[in-house]
C-alpha cells in the first residue's frame, strides 16, 4: 500500500486525464504558473478550454469590471463568476450533459522589483460537482513568503494544482482539505489565513471550523474573526490600521476585566492615533499553539471562548505565535500604524523571563527588540497582590528574580527585577516602551 502524497505533476496529470473536466483558467499578476502546469504534464487539451491574462488594469476593468483593489476577495469572485458563465454559454450546449465546467482564478500581488509590497493573493474554483449541477466555490486568501518574485510564481502554481485537485479529490472530507492545500509547499514559503466554500456541495459547511481547521492543518499562522463571528482576510482589516491587541487564553469565561482592558488599552491608542487616516482596531488575540495540535482536543473548546470575546467593536485572532514578539512582526507586515499590546503585570513577567528565549541568539534582549520596534508599545494593567503571586505560582513561574511589593496592588512603579533584568526592566518602562495603566 502506498500512503504517499502524489505530488504537483501526478495532480495536474490525473486532472488534464479525467475527461469530464473542462473549463477555463484566468490569472492576473503572477504569471500564468496554475495553467503552466497543466500544459507541463500533457494532455491539457482535454481540461483547458482557455486560459487568459487580464494583467493590464483597463483590459481587467473591461473584462470584469471596475474596482478600486485588484488584488482582493471581490476581484477574484468576479473573475470566477465572469469566467465560469463564458465556458456555461459557449459550452453546455454542446457537451454539458457529460462535462463538469471549471473556472479557476488567481489575482496575486507577488513580490515588485523594489521589494516594498506586501505579498499576497486571492485564488479560488468555481465548478461542478456533477455535470449540469449547480456551481460550487472555494476561495483562498494566502500569504507569500519567497524572497524573489520567481519563488512566488512558483509557490502560487503548485497551490493552484493543489486547489483544483482538492476541488474534485478531497471535497468531501471538508475537515481534511486544508491539510492538502500545501502539498510539494511549506509554511515557510505561503500560508494560508482565509477560506470560504459555498454551492450544493459544502451546505451546512460552518465556516469558523473550516477556518480553524487550517490552522489545525499546520497551512496557517492565524485567523481573523470580526466581531460576528464571521472570518475574515487579516489583510482586509490590519492593513494601514492603529492596533490594540489583548493577547491572552482567556480561559475565565464571562470575566468583564478582559473588556475593560481593551477599552483602556483602544483610548490610548486612539490617543497615538490622531494622525492615521484610520480609527483604531481591537483584536483579542488567543494562542492556541497547544490545542490544534491535539486531535482530541474539540473545536468548540475554543469557539466558546471566542463567543465570550466577540463583541460590537472587538475582533479576536486565534493564532499559533507561542512568543509575544513575533506577532509585532505579523501585523508590522500590514500596517506601521500604532500598535499596543495589552498585557496584565503577571503575562509581562512571564514575557520577561529570558528562559523562553534560548533559541534567539540575543535571548531576551533579542525578543524585546523584536517585540518592541517603531511605534509599539505595552499597556501593563496592576492585579492585586495575592493574585499576582497566585497566577504566577499556578503557571511554574519563579519569583527569585522579583521583588515584589508589599503593596496590595502590583503595578509597573512598584515591581523591581532583582540582577541585571532590573536595568533592561528600567530602560524599557523610563523610555515609555511599557505603559502603566
Amino acid at each position: 500500500m502506498n500512503d504517499q502524497k502524489p505530488d504537483t505533476h501526478h495532480k495536474a496529470l490525473t486532472l488534464n486525464l479525467d475527461t469530464s473536466l473542462y473549463g477555463t483558467i484566468a490569472e492576473i499578476g503572477a504569471g500564468q504558473e496554475v495553467a503552466r502546469w497543466f500544459f507541463e504534464v500533457g494532455a491539457a487539451s482535454g481540461t483547458v478550454a482557455k486560459i487568459v491574462s487580464a494583467y493590464d488594469m483597463k483590459v481587467s476593468d473591461d473584462m470584469y469590471g471596475r474596482t478600486s483593489r485588484y488584488v482582493s476577495e471581490s476581484r477574484l469572485k468576479s473573475m470566477l463568476e465572469h469566467e465560469y458563465d463564458l465556458v456555461m454559454k459557449s459550452l453546455s450546449a454542446a457537451r454539458g450533459a457529460d462535462t463538469r465546467f471549471v473556472a479557476v482564478a488567481d489575482t496575486v500581488s507577488a513580490r515588485n522589483f523594489a521589494g516594498t509590497n506586501i505579498c499576497h493573493g486571492w485564488l479560488g474554483i468555481r465548478f461542478q460537482a456533477e455535470p449540469e449541477a449547480e456551481p460550487n466555490q472555494i476561495v483562498l486568501h494566502v500569504n507569500l513568503h519567497d524572497g524573489t518574485n520567481l519563488q512566488q510564481q512558483l509557490a502560487v502554481g503548485r497551490l493552484g494544482v493543489n486547489l483544483v485537485y482538492g476541488a474534485f479529490h478531497a471535497r468531501d472530507d471538508l475537515a481534511g482539505l486544508p491539510a492538502t492545500l500545501l502539498d510539494d509547499l511549506s509554511l515557510d514559503r505561503v500560508d494560508i489565513d482565509y477560506i470560504e466554500v459555498d454551492g450544493p456541495e459544502f451546505e451546512g459547511a460552518d465556516p469558523r471550523l473550516l477556518n480553524l481547521g487550517l490552522l489545525r492543518a499546520g497551512v496557517s499562522h492565524s485567523v481573523l474573526l470580526l466581531p460576528d463571528g464571521t472570518p475574515v482576510a487579516p489583510i482586509d482589516i490590519l492593513y494601514k490600521r492603529p492596533l490594540a491587541i489583548e493577547r491572552g487564553a482567556f480561559a475565565r469565561s464571562g470575566e468583564t476585566i478582559y473588556t475593560e482592558m481593551m477599552h483602556q488599552t483602544l483610548a490610548v491608542c486612539q490617543e497615538a492615533s490622531v494622525k492615521s487616516r484610520r480609527e483604531p482596531v481591537g483584536i483579542f488575540e488567543m494562542t492556541v499553539n497547544s490545542l490544534v495540535s491535539e486531535e482530541d482536543t474539540p473545536d468548540e473548546v475554543v469557539l466558546s471562548r471566542l463567543d465570550a470575546l466577540l463583541g460590537p467593536g472587538h475582533m479576536a485572532m486565534i493564532s499559533t505565535f507561542p512568543e509575544n514578539y513575533r506577532l509585532t512582526r505579523f501585523f508590522r507586515r500590514y500596517s506601521t500604524e500604532p500598535l499596543f499590546f495589552a498585557l496584565g503585570i503577571t503575562s509581562l513577567v512571564r514575557t520577561l523571563d529570558a528562559g523562553f528565549y534560548d533559541e534567539l541568539p540575543g535571548g531576551l534582549v533579542e525578543a524585546m527588540g523584536r517585540m518592541i520596534a517603531d511605534n509599539v508599545r505595552i499597556a501593563v494593567f496592576p492585579m492585586a497582590r495575592e493574585q499576582f503571586t497566585s497566577q504566577l505560582s499556578v503557571a511554574g513561574q519563579d519569583l527569585m528574580h522579583w521583588r515584589v511589593p508589599e503593596d496590595d496592588c502590583v503595578t509597573i512603579d512598584n515591581l523591581l527585577p532583582r540582577g541585571s533584568l532590573k536595568h533592561l526592566y528600567l530602560f524599557l518602562r523610563e523610555s515609555g516602551a511599557f505603559l502603566g495603566m
